[in-house]
């Protein structure tokens, strides 16, 4: 009875999939990968090593698709099978090196799907409630902390990646990600692994950036412009 859904429901799957194999710059680390959607589940979608599953609310057929759409998370969780499962924070503290990375190579697929204007407006719409929590103090606790907020792992991590991709150009960041990849696949990782590798590639002064965008609350409103 769901024939007709299954195109609309998966539609740029493997444009995602491709995209990621050529940004990130490692190829998909396992030998298969499926998408089960899933009745009355708790979550949008969750990554598990080869499989995501997903809210059956994303099952929709042409018209639906208007509506609602699978993009973001096929994208989110498919990042994860990277930046997650072949490499695993150590502890809670690093908790955005998997969901900021997963938010922003979304991003970065909707922006080859949907184009610069799109993925400006994604960006905008982050910063816009960053920037409310931030000046109403409502979330103090920074992303380089346990027990942080959805908000402050996804979409603040996912601007520091934005700021510090812009920072040191997007091929040395490419660059580095691949290195950092590649050097701890299967293992896990913190933070300052992920920022020695920047080091190694640039003069970027990450020690500044931690300080700025992982150590404080404040969203940093002025360089986010």
């Amino acid at each position: 009875d769901d024939v007709s859904k299954i195109e609309p429901t998966y539609r740029y799957s493997k444009q995602i999939f491709d995209f990621f194999e050529e940004e990130i710059g490692v190829p998909y680390p396992w030998d298969i990968y499926r998408q089960v959607p899933a009745i009355d589940f708790l979550y949008a979608g969750m990554e598990n090593t080869t499989s995501t599953i997903f809210s059956q609310d994303f099952v929709v057929d042409s018209i639906g698709f208007n509506d609602r759409t699978y993009i973001n998370v096929n994208a989110h969780e498919l990042a994860h099978q990277w930046f997650g499962n072949l490499i695993t924070a150590k502890s809670g503290k690093h908790h955005w090196l998997q969901e900021g990375f997963a938010t922003y190579y979304a991003l970065l697929a909707e922006r080859e799907l949907f184009g610069e204007d799109h993925f400006n407006y994604e960006l905008y719409d982050m910063a816009e409630r960053l920037q409310m929590v931030s000046a109403s103090k409502t979330d103090t606790i920074p992303i380089l902390s346990e027990g942080s907020s959805s908000l402050t792992y996804y979409q603040k991590g996912a601007w520091a990646l934005h700021v510090l991709r812009k920072g040191v150009g997007e091929d040395t960041f490419r660059k580095a990600v691949k290195n950092y990849l590649e050097k701890y696949a299967y293992k896990n990782v913190e933070t300052e692994d992920f920022l020695a590798e920047i080091n190694k590639v640039s003069n970027y002064d990450t020690e500044d950036f931690k300080k700025r965008w992982l150590e404080s609350y404040v969203f940093p409103v002025k360089e986010a412009v």
